[in-house]
């Protein structure tokens, strides 16, 4: 990821400790928009983001979403529902947005949470525009 983002090799080595040639990871750019990681951001109008995620919970278990978001952020998941047989099971799901900017917010935030009727697993999501960005 430290590679995709415009580092150089000197800087790479003081953030993570090792020696790395992104030379060798040319093909292997990761944004980090892309990581795996609960909570979402982007500075582009549209943008989606893949996630998977594990059950470590019980057996036979559905999450259906739930999306908060302002009026300028539209947000919408694919699927809607998680359902898991067994524990450790993985499911991936794509988050999709599309913001516009109002008149003196560019930051926008919305979440996403999963939920299973006991249990929530919350993500939240941000949109960081810059000038006249637009979207929907």
């Amino acid at each position: 990821m430290l590679c995709g983002t415009g580092y150089t090799p000197e800087q790479i080595k003081t953030i993570s400790g090792h020696d790395n040639n992104c030379l060798e990871n040319l093909n292997s750019k990761t944004l980090p928009k892309d990581l795996n990681y609960p909570s979402m951001i982007t500075s582009a109008g549209r943008a989606n983001f893949a996630r998977t995620v594990t059950n470590v919970g019980i057996a036979n278990l559905t999450y259906k979403a739930i999306i908060t978001s302002p009026s300028n952020l539209r947000i919408s998941v694919t699927p809607e529902t998680l359902s898991f047989s067994f524990l450790h099971e993985k499911q991936s799901f794509v988050v999709e947005t599309d913001a516009r900017a109002s008149k003196n917010n560019y930051v926008i935030s919305g979440s996403l949470v999963w939920y299973d009727g006991i249990h929530t697993v919350r993500s939240s999501i941000v949109v960081h525009l810059k000038g006249n960005a637009t979207g929907i």
